[in-house]
């Protein structure tokens, strides 16, 4: 929790009648009826603070009838402990500290902190109390609100977000003011500040200091630009309220290049019209003898009479000095909620590559397959999405979906 602290300018004067909010002469003591008690009065407001934060006041007393001899804070109606009482930036070495300078004996002007308990009260009053040598006294109160708890925030949904390199990527934020109103909300990703973002539609400079629409909740949009290189980054969003106390919540963005897609490609059987390979690089169906495909269909089993049973393998094999495998969730470390619709990154794709189940050919496909081919440096992850019969005439097909890892 970052300390905030607080000056109240606490003035003296005999002669003047100071009007404050802070209660005056409380705890005054004058046993004698007759002598005129030391003058302490206080100028300023009583205050809400985070556990923590350190009041100050300035306190300044003027002598009686009699020399000043101490000077004595209280907490609650107990002595403050020293190592939370500062006098004129030092820790106190004493409470009730006496007053042994000749000159301060007259008058004195002291700055006096009080460091606020970490835990435990709601509210606190603190007694500033200045008694002479006759034992005639005269003190001052301020009462200490404590908001005990930060605002609220976070960031709406569940998981990472996968995004392109240096792309503005949104995801949702809610925050609710708790006892004192938000001020600000930051980001930094990894760490370090990022320069803008988009909050609530609007391009904004980090910090973004909040209207005062969004000061006691705001629920809403943010935008912010992920880094320029492939990886997995944290983003960290801050509210801080005008107590200075802060809540954070972070999100994961996985970023990369975004894979190229092709949809709805077509390519034939082998032994039909059409042309029986696929360029993986292209989309394009290409002559099963290209040197520029990676996939060619395998064909009719010639042994089989078409008109009593189907001949087409309905089977692909790898070409070209391409690899084949099997995709599967669950598998061969895939995961088991992995989709091919869930593949955008082309470092994605190429993260597959150790997760399939080589083979020679795909055997008989069947629609929802996926598979992933390589062929030099290059990545290919497909899915078939219809595997068409044809009749008597070997136009059969398949219809696939081609993401690259280039």
């Amino acid at each position: 929790m970052k300390n905030l602290s607080i000056r109240i300018s606490l003035a003296v004067c005999a002669a003047l009648l100071i009007f404050t909010s802070c209660e005056e002469g409380t705890g005054g003591s004058n046993p004698g009826g007759n002598a005129d008690s030391p003058s302490v009065s206080i100028t300023g407001s009583d205050v809400t603070v985070a556990p923590g934060d350190t009041v100050y006041v300035t306190v300044s007393a003027v002598e009686g009838d009699s020399p000043l001899n101490a000077l004595t804070v209280t907490e609650n109606g107990s002595n403050v402990p020293l190592d939370r009482l500062l006098l004129d930036g030092a820790l106190a070495s004493a409470n009730p500290q006496l007053i042994v300078d000749a000159s301060e004996k007259v008058s004195f002007t002291r700055e006096v902190g009080v460091i606020i308990p970490s835990d435990g009260g709601t509210a606190y009053s603190y007694v500033y109390l200045v008694s002479d040598e006759d034992m005639l006294s005269e003190s001052q109160t301020i009462f200490v609100t404590i908001a005990a708890d930060p605002p609220t925030f976070d960031i709406l949904g569940d998981g990472d977000i996968q995004t392109a390199v240096n792309a503005l990527t949104g995801f949702n934020v809610v925050g609710t003011a708790n006892g004192a109103a938000m001020n600000t909300i930051s980001v930094t990703i990894d760490g370090v500040n990022v320069d803008q973002f988009t909050f609530n539609g609007t391009d904004v400079a980090n910090p973004y200091t909040l209207i005062d629409a969004e000061r006691q909740s705001f629920e809403t949009s943010m935008l912010v630009r992920s880094p320029m290189m492939g990886g997995d980054y944290t983003v960290e969003v801050t509210v801080t309220d005008e107590l200075g106390r802060t809540v954070s919540d972070q999100i994961i963005f996985v970023t990369g290049t975004t894979a190229v897609v092709y949809l709805d490609r077509r390519f034939f059987n082998a032994i039909g019209s059409g042309n029986g390979a696929i360029d993986l690089d292209t989309g394009e169906n290409v002559s099963s003898n290209s040197t520029e495909s990676e996939l060619q269909d395998d064909g009719i089993d010639d042994t089989i009479d078409p008109t009593v049973q189907e001949n087409w393998f309905a089977s692909f094999s790898p070409e070209n000095g391409a690899d084949l495998s099997l995709i599967v969730a669950g598998e061969n470390g895939v995961g088991e909620t992995w989709t091919f619709d869930g593949v955008d990154l082309q470092e994605d794709v190429r993260a597959l590559r150790s997760n399939g189940t080589a083979l020679t050919s795909s055997g008989t496909v069947t629609v929802g397959q996926t598979y992933l081919i390589t062929r030099d440096a290059n990545v290919y992850l497909i899915r078939i999405d219809e595997v068409n019969y044809v009749d008597n005439d070997n136009e059969d097909n398949y219809v696939i979906d081609i993401k690259l890892g280039q």
